[in-house]
């Protein structure tokens, strides 16, 4: 199904290249040319022939967990992960879910955006 555009990197330790501006753009709607699927359980996006993704499971009572975001090595430093991460909120809040996160490049961003905290359930 596709649910909408974005991109992204990795959950990568290397925080610091993080393209924190490019949130903006996302959250404008801006910035999203990237064709994304969600599948059962993931996001994706395909760029040149190779898959990144971020993985997520919801459990039926209002709940998505936020596991992993994985960037193809390739692809790296295009703000493909963030674009996932990104993503991964906005269909929690279009879809009243709570949001338990796992992921480090998922908690980077909401400590950068605490407007996004409202949707986590747990701390």
């Amino acid at each position: 199904m596709n649910v909408g555009t974005i991109g992204s990197l990795v959950c990568i330790l290397d925080l610091d290249r993080w393209p924190h501006a490019a949130f903006d753009n996302i959250r404008k709607g801006n910035g999203m040319d990237n064709s994304t699927k969600v599948t059962r359980s993931r996001f994706e996006i395909e760029q040149d022939g190779q898959v990144s993704y971020l993985e997520f499971e919801t459990d039926g009572q209002g709940w998505m967990t936020i596991w992993h975001t994985e960037v193809a090595e390739a692809q790296r430093g295009k703000g493909l992960g963030l674009e996932l991460v990104t993503r991964a909120f906005q269909y929690a809040k279009e879809n009243s879910l709570r949001v338990d996160v796992i992921c480090p490049l998922a908690k980077h961003l909401l400590d950068k955006h605490p407007e996004l905290k409202a949707l986590l359930g747990k701390k």
